[in-house]
């Protein structure tokens, strides 16, 4: 839970702190490349990539009351990183199927923070409480995609879960 709330803060924040920062923001007509992944891979992981996707929110608060502004999806290219020796385009759809669930885990916490507004809750806690949630659930989407498809290596699954995202998306 520490580890998602650091990388909650580090997307949320990290606009405000670094110049030139490589993002990609989700479109539906989004393709990833091999050179979007400027990141390091981490010695001696098993995984062949990492891509690191989620929502970019912008946000003001006035006095005790906090209101969001804009959420967005973004891929950061400076901290998703794939091994040379693994490149494919299998393992590349993977990548981007990875970066679709984070479309489809923004959207649902969009409603959610639409609902709070109509509802008038501006409780900064409600909002992280709900960020948290839906973030865990695209964690626990993210880990089931994994271990169905092999990290990418089951064409077959991925195709299926491929096909599953898309219909989310639509």
């Amino acid at each position: 839970m520490k580890l998602f709330l650091c990388i909650l803060c580090y997307f949320t924040l990290s606009h405000l702190f670094q110049e030139n920062y490589d993002y990609i923001f989700w479109s539906r007509n989004c393709d990833l490349s091999f050179e979007d992944f400027k990141g390091m891979p981490v010695l001696g992981s098993s995984f062949d990539a990492i891509t690191v996707a989620g929502p970019d929110i912008y946000y003001h608060e006035v006095g005790d009351e906090y209101y969001i502004d804009s959420v967005k999806t973004i891929f950061d290219c400076k901290k998703s990183w794939m091994k040379k020796e693994a490149m494919s385009d299998q393992l590349l759809t993977h990548e981007k199927i990875h970066f679709d669930i984070a479309e489809v885990f923004v959207r649902e916490l969009k409603e959610k923070y639409d609902s709070l507004s109509i509802l008038e809750i501006t409780k900064k806690e409600t909002y992280d409480k709900i960020t948290s949630e839906v973030m865990e659930k695209k964690n626990l989407m993210d880990q089931e995609f994994d271990k169905d498809t092999n990290n990418g290596q089951y064409h077959l699954k991925q195709v299926i879960w491929e096909e599953k995202i898309t219909n989310l998306l639509n």
